[in-house]
């Protein structure tokens, strides 16, 4: 990590990246679930069925937490129909791309780093199979990342040059980080306050008016332009549902305490998962992060300057990602929700890393150094990308089967119901209670989907406890009359990897679905038991079909 790198370290560097997107080709050719989940919202809206995840005359439900998003692949079906996946593909990976190459030139232009090391965080952006899996899978955090870097590039821009114009660009640019994920909006902020603070902070001591005037002035424009973004869709999104807050973000809140740790009931969680993966697959970077953290806040002591606002937004980026799905909402799928600040947090730990290098006292002593931390971060990754690209366990759907799904759905749904031994011609949709819920995007209108979690239905919000993420199973299945329940991911979580195979799995609170889960793995498929007054059967390797009263009784193998 020298000031200057040779040119065969720099090939070196080159040569990571590419094979680095060699080996990200495999998500492109997957689908993870949630992405099926924004598929099935977005073509409900090109059919003329908004906020109704199984189509016309389902419960209103928000199912989708970026507008964007929705807005993007809603465009894409009217406009390509069934080849709306593709446009889905091509989108994240133009914003990983994109994204690669904002690190790099902020990297060089904003003192971080120097050209060579800045080719390195490139490197580590590309190169972690964890950033370019949940980049390229199809969601849309990867924009945020793209969107982020681009807000502070305007910021830095507009710093040095002025003008009406950047300030709007700025404004439209935080508007659509804000139609795009709240989350990234709240890191957005972030960057604003940082950039602003450098300028106010200054004027004020200095006493200068006008400059506090301008500012003033700027931060109005910033806030109507994204305003002017974000209000055509909130608005039609309140006339149709009634509703801001989006449900899956109500869901994901609980679900995020449902697998944390509770320090204060219904107020303080921990999910320490960030903190952990950060410290083990990303060592090396986390303690540059903290040598640049220290360098930063001593600066703020000895010598504030504007010239190292995009430093301390990387700072303050991090660290507000890390309080916030340590705290706040919990992030079990980490790699996908921390991704908007991953560029922040290679950037700052790269520099720190790059400013040790330059005290180290022989070329011995920086040769070793080189290589323990090459060594430190290349071989969790190296794991990660052989259970990712080798054995396979880490992709979701293959591309052709969903490109493929709606022209073979009736098909699909025929054979589907058949497997549990239902009417293919039913007089009423069977409902399928389900944790998965991108089966939606597979089956026709013959099979009603209800969300267990509540992602992509409201209705099971109402019978949620709020201290533990746990919904009242057998209230919701009772009255929603659920025909069909799918067993598992109820009883036990295993969110913080590795350190499981140490401390074990922590079982998730009593709850109906769970009970049903033990309980099957004692019985056969056709086995059958009674619970309130209704025969309920195994009717598949993961499922229960519940027998309600309108239905004609099954013929159990076995009564247990």
């Amino acid at each position: 990590m020298q000031a200057h790198m040779s040119k065969g370290s720099l090939l070196i560097a080159l040569a990571t990246i590419l094979l680095a997107a060699a080996a990200g080709l495999p998500s492109l050719f997957n689908v993870p679930g949630d992405a099926m989940v924004h598929l099935a919202v977005a073509e409900q809206f090109a059919e003329g069925h908004p906020f109704q995840y199984n189509g016309a005359g389902d419960e209103v439900v928000v199912a989708s937490t970026s507008p964007f998003w929705t807005l993007l692949l809603w465009a894409a079906f009217s406009a390509t129909g069934a080849m709306t996946p593709l446009v889905m593909k091509a989108a994240v990976a133009i914003a990983w791309i994109g994204a690669g190459i904002l690190i790099i030139r902020q990297g060089m232009r904003y003192g971080f780093l120097s050209r060579s090391t800045a080719w390195l965080a490139g490197a580590v952006w590309f190169g972690a199979p964890s950033i370019a899996v949940n980049s390229l899978g199809g969601l849309e955090n990867v924009v945020c990342a793209a969107q982020l870097l681009l807000l502070t590039a305007l910021l830095e821009t507009s710093r040095q040059k002025g003008g009406f114009g950047l300030r709007m660009l700025t404004g439209l640019t935080f508007g659509w980080i804000l139609l795009t994920r709240m989350d990234a909006a709240l890191f957005g902020a972030v960057i604003l306050t940082v950039y602003y603070l450098h300028r106010l902070l200054p004027a004020l001591f200095r006493k200068q008016w006008a400059e506090v005037g301008r500012i003033a002035i700027d931060s109005t424009v910033i806030i109507i332009a994204a305003m002017a973004i974000n209000i055509p869709w909130y608005v039609y999104q309140y006339r149709l549902t009634g509703s801001v807050v989006t449900d899956s973000s109500l869901a994901r809140l609980y679900g995020g305490r449902r697998f944390s740790l509770m320090l204060i009931a219904d107020k303080l969680y921990l999910h320490p998962k960030a903190v952990i993966t950060l410290a083990t697959a990303f060592l090396p970077l986390a303690a540059g992060f903290l040598v640049t953290m220290w360098q930063r806040a001593a600066g703020l002591v000895r010598k504030p300057s504007g010239d190292h606002a995009a430093n301390h937004a990387a700072v303050c980026v991090t660290l507000a990602a890390l309080v916030f799905y340590t705290f706040i909402v919990g992030a079990d799928h980490f790699g996908r929700y921390f991704l908007p600040a991953f560029p922040f947090f290679i950037l700052g730990g790269i520099g720190g890393l790059a400013g040790l290098y330059r005290h180290l006292p022989s070329r011995a002593v920086r040769i070793l150094y080189v290589a323990g931390a090459a060594g430190l971060l290349l071989l969790p990754n190296l794991y990660d990308g052989y259970k990712r690209y080798v054995k396979h366990d880490k992709f979701g759907f293959n591309l052709d089967s969903v490109l493929s799904a709606p022209g073979r759905r009736a098909e699909s749904t025929d054979t589907y119901l058949a497997r549990f031994g239902l009417d293919t011609e039913p007089d009423r949709p069977w409902r399928f209670a389900v944790t998965e819920v991108q089966l939606r995007y597979f089956v026709d209108e013959r099979i009603q989907v209800q969300s267990l979690d509540g992602r992509t239905s409201a209705r099971v919000l109402d019978y949620m406890n709020p201290v533990n993420g746990i919904p009242d199973f057998e209230a919701y299945i009772t009255d929603l009359q659920s025909d069909i329940v799918q067993l598992g991911q109820w009883c036990q979580w295993t969110g913080y990897g590795w350190v499981h195979s140490i401390v074990g799995p922590r079982p998730l609170p009593e709850n109906l679905v769970c009970t049903w889960t033990k309980k099957a793995a004692g019985m056969t498929v056709g086995d059958t038991f009674t619970w309130n007054d209704v025969q309920v059967a195994k009717a598949g390797n993961h499922e229960m079909r519940i027998y309600w009263p309108e239905v004609s009784a099954p013929r159990p193998n076995a009564d247990r």
